[in-house]
């Protein structure tokens, strides 16, 4: 039970306290709910390494706050590692490829065709997976902003309440 306190202080401390921060400091609530959507969308992207150049890209693209996108980007970032396996099974499966990876015996001496074989393989297997991330980012994104926008939403309204 101790995890999970200490798990919720953080998700307070480094998530939920800029984000009200954000809103405090002016930022529309769409603006920020969509910043957090493509944040998590494009942080579970499953390939290593581009999820940040992605997020920038969204972000110059929408007019999104960087900081934002990002803090939301980095957050997942545990997540995208969890489900990279997954998301390269299934773009295995998307494929029929039956073995994911052909080189898993490292004893037997390689040769070319075994890396180029390998190579093919992997990037079938990548382009599978990043066809069900499309297909489950679409689904997501507008199930996250349904959810994430009223609590912004909120937020922003009890902030201005001013009773007279």
């Amino acid at each position: 039970m101790g995890s999970l306190k200490k798990i919720r202080s953080i998700f307070y401390k480094k998530m939920q306290v800029p984000l009200i921060n954000f809103l405090n400091e002016g930022m529309h609530p769409k603006k920020l709910t969509w910043a957090v959507v493509f944040g998590f969308i494009f942080g579970i992207f499953p390939v290593v390494g581009v999820t940040t150049i992605l997020c920038v890209i969204v972000a110059l693209t929408f007019r999104l706050n960087m900081a934002a996108i990002q803090l939301v980007n980095y957050f997942v970032y545990p997540l995208q590692l969890l489900l990279i396996v997954p998301y390269m099974k299934a773009g295995a499966n998307l494929f029929h490829i039956e073995e994911l990876v052909p080189l898993t015996n490292f004893t037997k001496q390689f040769s070319v065709s075994d890396l180029l074989s390998g190579f093919t393989v992997l990037t079938k297997a990548f382009a599978g997976a990043i066809i069900i991330w499309t297909v489950i980012a679409v689904i997501s994104s507008f199930v996250i902003y349904k959810i994430i926008y009223p609590i912004f939403k909120r937020i922003v309204n009890v902030q201005n309440y001013n009773p007279v």
